[in-house]
């Protein structure tokens, strides 16, 4: 099978657009009977060995303008890779960008070509509060999104969304589509992401190896209100002593107003570090306790996929999560995630029964690349052979 994998997304960035898109890539790449062709923005290093074939546009995720640059030059780029080797399946994530150029390229092009949109976020609200749209233009530019958004899930040969709840949210907006669905949700690399030696994080923090560390690692911004976590690290002090740590790993538009809000109250029980590269994060998931994924109740992160958890479970540390539609359902799912409500004496007391769990590292094989990627790969044949 010929498979095109689109987006206008960085490889190399540390963020879930291309954390996904490095690991279905990498999945793809090892099926047998595939000939893999990436269109992306950036993030390939020329010198790095791949078993596919990566081109790169330079172009910008985040403007309207890198984003039509990046059609233009995606639709050239498949005309290209059509004379070299027909294409069967085009699999195109968002932005729409990579759909429009798509679906343009099928109808002018080749008929045969089967399109699927992989959709991962209720991205027209993300832009509606990402701030990068002027005030004056915002009504304009959302509501020919929402149209565009629209036809495109009428128009493709089906569409796979990260999760049943994102699915659902498109449907309350009347995106509503009769092509097949499929729900690929965000993967984790068992290789990467082990159990590793402890001591990495209490060596630098100074932090003695009988006290105990509830951690979160990643991005801290302000829309995920991780100043709920200090206000539980004073509560959880008062309540369990001063050996309890809470340790915030990562960076953001929000950290430096939580560390003065940290000297402000004297916490001295509240750690801030990293970033760190990426290949670094087991060891210090690996010297944590707890591992922390809060996130507040909006459509945004209700639709959301947490591969934090998945990341922090890899390594064989317990979870407590904020109470949310998506962390309550794949808490079913998996054993070792316990829901904590936004209050903090059930945030205390959640982290205690959390701590000293065990992890069925077994069970997160259901959520590894390779699993990810066949179930795309069912709905790639399913839609190949369909001649539809």
């Amino acid at each position: 099978m010929r498979l095109v994998v689109m987006q206008n997304v960085s490889l190399s960035e540390h963020m879930a657009l291309s954390t996904y898109l490095r690991g279905v890539l990498e999945a793809f790449c090892n099926k047998r009977g595939i000939s893999l062709t990436a269109l992306i923005s950036s993030g390939y290093n020329d010198g790095r060995t791949t078993r596919f074939t990566v081109r790169q546009s330079h172009t910008d995720l985040y403007t309207l303008l890198g984003n039509l640059k990046y059609f233009i030059w995606a639709l050239l780029n498949l005309v290209h890779e059509q004379r070299r080797v027909p294409i069967d399946v085009i699999h195109t994530l968002y932005p729409s960008s990579s759909t429009l150029a798509a679906l343009l390229f099928r109808t002018l092009f080749s008929r045969r070509t089967k399109v699927i949109y992989d959709i991962r976020s209720p991205w027209i609200l993300m832009a509606g509060k990402s701030g990068k749209i002027p005030k004056y233009l915002k009504r304009i530019v959302l509501t020919a999104a929402l149209i565009v958004e629209k036809n495109l899930i009428r128009w493709v040969d089906g569409v796979a969304f990260i999760t049943e709840g994102l699915k659902d949210y498109y449907r309350q907006l009347g995106l509503v589509t009769r092509r097949p669905v499929h729900i690929s949700p965000s993967g984790i690399d068992m290789t990467a992401f082990t159990p590793r030696p402890r001591g990495t994080l209490r060596r630098q923090l100074q932090i003695p190896t009988d006290s105990k560390i509830i951690g979160y690692v990643g991005g801290i911004s302000q829309s995920r209100r991780l100043d709920f976590l200090l206000e539980a690290a004073s509560f959880f002090r008062e309540k369990l002593g001063p050996e309890w740590h809470l340790v915030l790993v990562g960076a953001g538009d929000y950290k430096r107003e939580l560390m003065r809000m940290a000297e402000e109250h004297k916490l001295s029980n509240v750690h801030f570090v990293g970033p760190f590269p990426h290949d670094e994060i087991p060891h210090i998931i690996s010297d944590i306790d707890v591992g922390i994924c809060h996130l507040p109740w909006t459509p945004l992160f209700n639709t959301s996929f947490p591969m934090k958890i998945l990341e922090y479970m890899a390594c064989g540390i317990p979870v407590i999560a904020s109470r949310i539609p998506t962390h309550e359902k794949i808490s079913q799912e998996l054993e070792g995630i316990f829901i904590y409500a936004f209050n903090h004496e059930s945030f205390v007391e959640v982290s205690m029964r959390a701590l000293n769990q065990q992890i069925d590292l077994t069970a997160l094989t259901r959520f590894s690349w390779p699993v990810i990627t066949d179930g795309l790969l069912d709905l790639f044949i399913q839609l190949h052979r369909s001649g539809r």
